[in-house]
């Protein structure tokens, strides 16, 4: 990891040391919690302000659905990032987009009724994505991972929803008590969702930590439920990057992966994704070789690079639906573009 991300990481979880000069979207993605801990300057003081009546806002209206909801048995899980407001020091500390809500498959048109009763509506060409007139966004998820979007991405590792039901635990949240994923399928889906998306923010790594030293499962139940489910990978993987940082972690996580360290080239590739971690999608091509075979790494690439046609158009929103076919021609320009763009990125940053 980069001296700048440690001392960052170290600065807001330990408070050991000096805080670094960061990026631009590092600034706006923690000013809130380094206002917080005492990082003070006139922009992080509105941000953390406006994040705390944003969050409370939303939370105020997903606990309102919820109620809703518990009185025909189909009361929703809150899942990542909002259930973590509950491990930082104020509800100001940490922004999000949206709401992600787990359901069950067979109580969703419930859901979606509740939605519409209380002013949400599904985006065009999104239907699991609902937004209404005060700017709160709530996406619905019948699958931890997005299964269900992409099908083969179940074979990089999978977490029974009927199972994670079972392990669901009603818990505080900024006041609010909501029903939340079991410490052990927060963690891997925590894990294995900053993967996906590159490690593009550290308060994705923020989470992980805090989450690390707040659950009560023990590390050996952790990695014998990562390796069941074959999320064991993406749980090394995030590890590498939060021990390298030199954050204080449970002894059992520092044990666990300097006994069973990570091939070199896997520890590079970690490496180039945290240099270029706002620019780059390679964590989700890395995402697919934890898959168990060559050819579920095959297959799931080739989903990733053209999934079906219903998700393409949600990749390209602008496409007039009679211009359909046209979404694979257009992804083939767009990952080579891509790619291009990552490898000129790369050249600079030499």
């Amino acid at each position: 990891m980069n001296q700048v991300d440690a001392g960052t990481l170290q600065c807001v979880l330990d408070q050991n040391v000096e805080l670094p000069q960061i990026q631009r979207d590092d600034e706006f993605d923690l000013g809130g919690l380094l206002y917080a801990l005492g990082h003070h300057t006139d922009a992080r003081q509105v941000q953390h302000v406006q994040t705390a009546g944003n969050n409370l806002h939303r939370l105020n209206a997903v606990a309102a659905l919820c109620h809703d909801l518990a009185r025909v048995d189909a009361e929703p899980i809150i899942l990542p990032g909002a259930s973590l407001l509950r491990l930082y020091p104020d509800v100001g500390c940490r922004s999000m987009e949206d709401v992600d809500l787990l359901v069950q498959t067979s109580k969703r048109s419930h859901v979606v009724d509740a939605l519409e009763r209380h002013g949400w509506q599904a985006l065009p060409r999104h239907p699991d994505l609902f937004t209404r007139a005060d700017g709160c966004t709530i996406d619905l998820h019948t699958d931890l991972l997005n299964g269900d979007r992409l099908t083969n991405r179940r074979r990089a590792g999978w977490i029974e929803p009927s199972q994670a039901w079972s392990r669901c635990q009603r818990r505080d949240v900024a006041g609010f008590q909501l029903l939340t994923l079991g410490d052990e399928d927060e963690l891997l889906v925590s894990a294995a969702h900053a993967l996906r998306h590159s490690y593009r923010r550290l308060t994705w790594l923020i989470d992980l930590v805090l989450q690390l030293r707040a659950t009560k499962v023990s590390g050996q139940t952790l990695w014998a439920f990562a390796e069941a489910t074959g999320l064991y990978q993406p749980l090394r993987y995030v590890l590498e990057l939060v021990d390298g940082s030199q954050v204080s972690l449970p002894s059992w996580v520092v044990a666990r992966r300097r006994q069973n360290p990570l091939p070199a080239w896997v520890v590079s590739v970690l490496g180039w994704i945290q240099v270029h971690r706002q620019q780059t999608v390679v964590g989700e091509l890395l995402s697919c070789w934890t898959c168990s075979s060559g050819l579920d790494r095959l297959r799931f690439v080739a989903e990733f690079v053209f999934p079906r046609q219903d998700v393409l158009m949600q990749v390209f929103p602008r496409l007039p639906p009679r211009l359909a076919p046209l979404v694979y021609p257009l992804r083939l320009l767009q990952i080579v573009g891509r790619g291009v763009s990552e490898l000129a990125f790369a050249a600079r940053r030499r």
